[in-house]
Protein backbone atom coordinates (compact mmCIF):
# COMPACT_ATOMS: atom_id res chain seq x y z
CA UNK A 1 0.00 0.00 0.00
CA UNK A 2 3.25 2.29 1.00
CA UNK A 3 4.74 1.71 -2.81
CA UNK A 4 0.80 2.35 -3.94
CA UNK A 5 0.84 5.70 -2.35
CA UNK A 6 4.42 7.16 -3.84
CA UNK A 7 3.90 5.50 -7.16
CA UNK A 8 0.49 7.71 -7.32
CA UNK A 9 2.38 10.76 -5.58
CA UNK A 10 5.10 10.16 -8.10
CA UNK A 11 2.33 10.15 -10.70
CA UNK A 12 0.10 12.77 -10.16
CA UNK A 13 2.64 15.17 -8.49
CA UNK A 14 5.09 15.24 -11.59
CA UNK A 15 1.71 15.59 -13.82
CA UNK A 16 2.91 16.33 -17.57
CA UNK A 17 6.67 16.27 -17.09
CA UNK A 18 6.88 12.40 -17.70
CA UNK A 19 4.10 12.12 -19.89
CA UNK A 20 6.30 13.94 -22.52
CA UNK A 21 8.32 11.00 -22.57
CA UNK A 22 5.83 9.71 -24.59
CA UNK A 23 5.09 12.69 -26.83
CA UNK A 24 2.92 16.13 -26.19
CA UNK A 25 0.09 14.25 -27.26
CA UNK A 26 -0.12 12.21 -23.64
CA UNK A 27 -0.02 15.24 -21.78
CA UNK A 28 -3.88 15.55 -22.64
CA UNK A 29 -4.31 12.58 -20.17
CA UNK A 30 -2.85 13.29 -17.24
CA UNK A 31 -6.43 14.12 -15.68
CA UNK A 32 -7.57 10.33 -16.51
CA UNK A 33 -4.33 9.94 -15.04
CA UNK A 34 -5.11 10.78 -11.76
CA UNK A 35 -8.43 9.83 -12.17
CA UNK A 36 -7.98 6.42 -12.74
CA UNK A 37 -4.71 6.34 -10.05
CA UNK A 38 -6.98 7.08 -7.18
CA UNK A 39 -9.07 3.51 -8.45
CA UNK A 40 -5.61 1.92 -8.66
CA UNK A 41 -5.15 3.20 -4.75
CA UNK A 42 -8.39 1.78 -3.40
CA UNK A 43 -7.99 -1.76 -5.47
CA UNK A 44 -4.32 -2.24 -3.49
CA UNK A 45 -5.92 -1.01 -0.22
CA UNK A 46 -8.91 -3.78 -0.28
CA UNK A 47 -6.31 -6.63 -0.60
CA UNK A 48 -6.62 -9.92 -2.82
CA UNK A 49 -10.28 -10.37 -2.24
CA UNK A 50 -10.93 -11.48 -5.43
CA UNK A 51 -8.48 -14.48 -5.32
CA UNK A 52 -9.93 -14.89 -1.50
CA UNK A 53 -13.23 -15.47 -2.98
CA UNK A 54 -12.03 -17.62 -6.16
CA UNK A 55 -10.42 -19.89 -3.53
CA UNK A 56 -12.51 -20.38 -1.04
CA UNK A 57 -15.13 -21.52 -3.55
CA UNK A 58 -17.78 -18.59 -3.67
CA UNK A 59 -16.94 -17.94 -7.60
CA UNK A 60 -20.76 -16.71 -7.77
CA UNK A 61 -19.54 -13.57 -5.72
CA UNK A 62 -16.83 -13.01 -8.03
CA UNK A 63 -19.48 -13.78 -10.98
CA UNK A 64 -22.28 -11.24 -9.62
CA UNK A 65 -19.93 -8.77 -8.37
CA UNK A 66 -17.96 -8.34 -12.17
CA UNK A 67 -21.72 -8.22 -13.82
CA UNK A 68 -22.96 -5.23 -11.33
CA UNK A 69 -19.46 -3.78 -12.11
CA UNK A 70 -19.97 -4.04 -15.78
CA UNK A 71 -23.41 -2.77 -15.78
CA UNK A 72 -22.26 0.22 -13.63
CA UNK A 73 -19.24 1.01 -16.13
CA UNK A 74 -21.30 0.92 -19.25
CA UNK A 75 -24.24 3.34 -17.35
CA UNK A 76 -21.87 5.81 -16.08
CA UNK A 77 -19.73 5.72 -19.44
CA UNK A 78 -22.73 6.57 -21.46
CA UNK A 79 -23.61 9.48 -18.92
CA UNK A 80 -20.65 10.89 -18.07
CA UNK A 81 -18.13 10.65 -21.48
CA UNK A 82 -20.75 12.77 -23.29
CA UNK A 83 -19.74 15.38 -20.43
CA UNK A 84 -16.26 14.98 -19.85
CA UNK A 85 -14.83 13.08 -22.54
CA UNK A 86 -11.71 11.45 -21.72
CA UNK A 87 -12.15 12.38 -17.70
CA UNK A 88 -15.62 10.98 -17.95
CA UNK A 89 -14.69 8.11 -19.15
CA UNK A 90 -11.50 7.76 -16.48
CA UNK A 91 -14.49 8.58 -14.01
CA UNK A 92 -16.81 6.02 -14.78
CA UNK A 93 -14.19 3.22 -14.89
CA UNK A 94 -12.61 4.51 -10.89
CA UNK A 95 -16.45 4.16 -9.69
CA UNK A 96 -16.98 0.95 -11.01
CA UNK A 97 -13.50 -0.71 -9.36
CA UNK A 98 -14.27 1.49 -6.24
CA UNK A 99 -17.74 -0.60 -6.14
CA UNK A 100 -16.55 -3.92 -7.25
CA UNK A 101 -13.46 -3.40 -4.25
CA UNK A 102 -15.97 -2.74 -2.10
CA UNK A 103 -18.38 -5.29 -3.06
CA UNK A 104 -16.08 -8.09 -2.81
CA UNK A 105 -14.26 -6.48 0.37
CA UNK A 106 -17.59 -6.93 2.09
CA UNK A 107 -18.72 -10.36 0.95
CA UNK A 108 -15.29 -11.34 2.24
CA UNK A 109 -16.00 -10.08 5.70
CA UNK A 110 -19.38 -11.39 5.88
CA UNK A 111 -18.63 -15.34 4.00
CA UNK A 112 -15.02 -15.72 5.63
CA UNK A 113 -15.26 -13.42 8.38
CA UNK A 114 -11.81 -11.83 7.20
CA UNK A 115 -10.68 -8.29 6.60
CA UNK A 116 -8.31 -8.26 4.09
CA UNK A 117 -7.93 -4.93 3.51
CA UNK A 118 -5.13 -2.58 4.50
CA UNK A 119 -6.82 -1.31 7.46
CA UNK A 120 -6.89 -3.81 9.26
CA UNK A 121 -4.95 -7.27 9.77
CA UNK A 122 -6.40 -9.89 8.01
CA UNK A 123 -7.18 -11.89 10.84
CA UNK A 124 -10.71 -13.74 11.87
CA UNK A 125 -13.40 -10.85 12.64
CA UNK A 126 -15.62 -11.96 15.63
Amino acid sequence: MVLSCLSIMVLVGFEPAYLKIFGDSYIQGWGALAILSIGQLVNAATGSVGVLLTMTGHERYMVVSAGLSAILNIVLNTILIPLWGLNGAALATTISLIFINTIKSLWVARTLRLNATCFGHPIAIN
